[in-house]
């Protein structure tokens, strides 16, 4: 982002450029004010936000963040062997050893699915079970 103020001999900032301050480039700085201002968030809270920001790249470099399709007790629609749709409600989450997840899903009884069913054979709204069935459906015409 470019600067466009500096801090004068008493510690006050000031339009970097002299010629913002004529009335012409004065918005610039109206309108940085008014984006920051936008945010209704503190200077510290900014930058609260990118250390947590830099903490969660790190993990991600690493290989240590996971990025779940879901939330334990969340509502899951899924696809049983009868090519019919029923609803479930996520009761755990587990890592395997070798990466993959492991979805314990309960209706009447319990199945567990893993991360790859998610958009195959189970999904987040009934919508989603519906298109996939009619899906399924045609391609076997």
């Amino acid at each position: 982002m470019e600067r466009l103020t500096d801090k004068d001999e008493y510690g006050y900032y000031a339009p970097r450029d002299v010629t913002l301050n004529c009335l012409k480039h004065r918005g610039k700085l109206v309108d940085r004010l008014a984006a920051y201002e936008d945010t209704e968030l503190e200077p510290e809270e900014i930058k609260a936000k990118l250390d947590g920001l830099d903490e969660f790249q790190k993990l991600e470099a690493e290989g240590r963040l996971l990025v779940l399709p879901c939330k334990v007790g969340e509502t899951i629609y899924y696809l049983n062997p009868f090519d019919e749709i029923e609803k479930g409600r996520i009761t755990m989450i587990q890592q395997k050893a070798n990466g993959t997840l492991k979805f314990r899903v309960t209706t009447t009884s319990s199945h567990d699915a893993t991360s790859d069913a998610f958009g195959k054979t189970v999904f987040l709204s009934r919508e989603e079970a519906e298109e996939a069935l009619g899906k399924e459906e045609t391609s076997d015409d």
